[in-house]
């Protein structure tokens, strides 16, 4: 029997029932109150996406995990700052095993996924940054549905100084507009905030060309070891947009494309670098105006008759 103290006045339950998977739900004057007791129901944290965001906050993350319900108030806790959350249930593809054996094929079912969806808060005050100085900056995330009994998995999110991140270098400077040319990226702060959800990868450091769609790559690959170095595929530049004729296609055969980093895998305010280093390529050659008098030429001798000798 539970007793619950509500405005000065005990209210005793009225009687318990046993819910589906070993849940146990007390009936009070006010609703029922849902108590996850066994082991196997407890609410537990798996995996966030990404590992981390900029000091502002405002990152979308994704918590994965087990016994995710709504039982009055989902929260997130980042460190000792607690943000609203909701829970998303989808239902994803999945396989099973076909009991008929092995020699069979898998059967596809559809199973509903929950995960939890909530925003960081931004980490200045001195309870989430004990040295204003820092750079970088890693607090435990947690989950509660109820918004006062929290876990206790200690997944870390790592916060980081947006300001200091820098693109400095790119090898080769240029490449074709339909895409797959090997970049190197040289520059300062470089990190990598790949993780997953529901056990499917998902990729945190990605390259920007302009408003393409962002590419996955890779940190710290190059030759000489460079911990602050990124690798990736240029993509197809589909917002190239041509001029007809021959001299159209001459003047935008060429055209420059900002560079930028996102290590966390969103193209939000705050995540991608103020990059100065744009992909240079050689300016296109200028189109004569009318008035434009034209550059002086060699003057070219044409051949003559030469007359011949009289006898």
């Amino acid at each position: 029997m539970l007793a619950r103290l509500r405005t000065g006045v005990l209210l005793l339950t009225l009687g318990l029932a046993r819910a589906e998977h070993g849940d146990t739900i007390v009936h009070t004057h006010d609703g029922p109150y849902n108590s996850l007791h066994r082991r196997d129901t407890a609410v537990r944290v798996r995996q966030i996406f990404p590992l981390g965001g900029p000091f502002v906050g405002n990152t979308a993350i994704t918590v994965s995990g087990n016994n995710f319900r709504d039982v009055g108030d989902v929260k997130c806790r980042f460190g000792v700052d607690e943000v609203q959350a909701r829970l998303v249930t989808v239902a994803e593809p999945r396989l099973k095993t076909n009991p008929r054996g092995s020699y069979f094929p898998d059967i596809p079912i559809e199973v509903n996924v929950t995960t939890l969806e909530c925003s960081s808060p931004g980490c200045r005050s001195p309870s989430c940054l004990p040295d204003a100085a820092a750079v970088e900056h890693a607090v435990p995330v947690e989950v509660s549905m109820n918004g006062v009994t929290f876990t206790g998995t200690g997944l870390q999110f790592n916060y980081y100084d947006q300001t200091t991140i820098h693109v400095s270098v790119l090898t080769p400077r240029g490449g074709p507009r339909y895409g797959g040319t090997k970049l190197l990226v040289h520059g300062v702060g470089f990190r990598d905030l790949t993780s997953g959800v529901n056990g499917v990868v998902k990729q945190g450091i990605k390259c920007k060309f302009g408003q393409n769609d962002m590419v996955n790559a890779t940190k710290g690959l190059s030759h000489e070891g460079d911990p602050f170095s990124a690798r990736c595929h240029s993509p197809v530049d589909t917002l190239f947009v041509g001029t007809p004729g021959l001299q159209g296609r001459l003047n935008q055969s060429l055209r420059d494309l900002p560079l930028e980093l996102t290590f966390n895998g969103y193209d939000t305010e705050g995540t991608i670098t103020a990059s100065s280093s744009p992909t240079p390529t050689p300016a296109p050659t200028p189109t004569p105006t009318p008035n434009q008098a034209p550059s002086p030429r060699r003057a070219c001798r044409t051949p003559t008759t030469r007359r011949a000798r009289s006898t």
